[in-house]
């Protein structure tokens, strides 16, 4: 890779054609390829794979703090120990915030066709300083996990975007 900045517009023409899974995110100065059936699912390009020279500077620091470490190490062996959802309530305690997905009338899940199977996300943000930790559990039990920096305060204030 190269510290030359890309020079191609393939990234801006793609961004601009509503056929193709590129998108331009303004707020993190980012280009991005889209994937799956979420929105949100998402790879972020830091190097043209045309050119193979940088893409914009993204901006992501600005507004999420880089998890330590010593953070990092220390979940990933809590994580390692976790089973399901009661031993990760037994290593790591209770979440901070818990989300129910896709529940219907008669207080059963069912799997949505346009995204995530998983019945739960547990949050757990004010645990570490520098990291939260989200964890998704599927209708079979199974757990996913998350490990991203904590939103800086104020970030996403919008007067400071403008």
């Amino acid at each position: 890779m190269s510290d030359r900045v890309c020079s191609c517009t393939n990234w801006q023409e793609g961004a601009n054609d509503p056929f193709l899974p590129i998108w331009f995110n303004s707020i993190m100065n980012e280009y991005v390829i889209l994937f799956g059936k979420v929105p949100t699912n998402a790879i972020v390009i830091y190097y043209c794979p045309s050119c193979g020279g940088r893409m914009p500077k993204s901006q992501r620091a600005d507004f999420f703090t880089i998890p330590s470490d010593v953070e990092v190490a220390e979940v990933r062996a809590i994580l390692e120990q976790i089973t399901d959802s009661v031993s990760m309530r037994l290593l790591m305690g209770e979440p901070d915030e818990v989300f129910e997905w896709y529940k219907d009338n008669s207080d059963g899940y069912f799997s949505n066709p346009e995204g995530p199977e998983f019945k739960y996300q547990y949050t757990y943000s004010s645990r570490w300083k520098t990291l939260e930790v989200v964890v998704q559990e599927y209708d079979r039990g199974e757990l996913r996990y998350f490990l991203h920096g904590k939103p800086k305060p104020n970030a996403f204030d919008e007067s400071k975007h403008d």
